[in-house]
Parts: structure tokens; C-alpha cells; sequence
């Protein structure tokens, strides 16, 4: 299928540390277990998003750091692949935002600084105040 993996096998299956180059110009390199990502490991999307984090059984898991292609940042939480929990949300235009996170969306209440150094406390529901 055009893909290519170098690094260790363990009873015919990835295990431990390897590489990954997808057909379709995605990577991943760091631990695996059982054919999936599992453990510490970068994944660089081919939409230019750079992830580096924790892994559950294939899908972004606990703490991790993604650096987006637009300029935003975020550092915190993750969930079966999804923005979720405590984290810092850094957006290109300079502003942040810090607080709960609820399936990629802000939920509950968090802090939001601007530029001029004001910051803003809000409630949010599904990413409105």
C-alpha cells in the first residue's frame, strides 16, 4: 500500500519503537504495541498539524502538545483522539485560553487572555459563553 515502518516486531506484531511514512505523507514515530500507536510517540499530519504526546490503542490519549499549521498551539488533555479535559489553548493572533475542554469544544469555565494583557473569566457551554 505504499507504507513503510522500520523498527522493532514482537510475535508478528509492531512492538516497542519504530517509524511509520504513510502513502498519503503522514508519520509517526515512537512506541507501538500491538500494531497501534501506544505510549510517547510525534505524529505530523499532512495538513502540517504536529502532534507530541501519549497514545492509547492508536488514538491520542492523556497529555500531549499539537502545533497546528493555522499557528495555534494546544497543550493538555486528550481523549480517543479529541481535545478533552484540563489544557492551554494558544491561538495565532496572540490571545490564550486555559480552562475545561469537553469533545474539542471549551466547557465550564476558563480563562481567556488578550494581547493587552486583560484577561476575561467565562462560563462556556459547547464553546459559548
Amino acid at each position: 500500500n505504499g507504507d513503510k515502518y522500520v523498527g522493532t516486531f514482537k510475535d508478528g506484531f509492531i512492538e516497542g519503537r519504530g517509524t511509520i511514512s504513510f502513502h498519503d505523507g503522514t508519520e509517526y514515530a515512537g512506541q507501538w504495541k500491538a500494531n497501534r500507536f501506544h505510549g510517547e510517540g510525534t505524529r505530523r499530519f499532512n495538513n502540517g498539524n504536529v502532534y507530541t504526546g501519549n497514545y492509547g490503542s492508536g488514538k491520542r490519549q492523556g497529555q500531549g502538545r499539537c502545533y497546528f499549521a493555522n499557528g495555534d498551539m494546544y497543550v493538555g488533555d486528550w481523549k480517543d483522539d479529541t481535545i478533552h479535559g484540563f489544557g492551554r489553548y494558544y491561538y495565532n493572533n496572540g490571545h490564550s485560553f486555559e480552562g475545561m475542554f469537553r469533545n474539542g469544544k471549551r466547557n465550564g469555565r476558563g480563562k481567556y487572555q488578550l494581547t493587552d494583557g486583560r484577561v476575561e473569566i467565562y462560563c462556556y457551554v459547547n464553546d459559548s459563553r
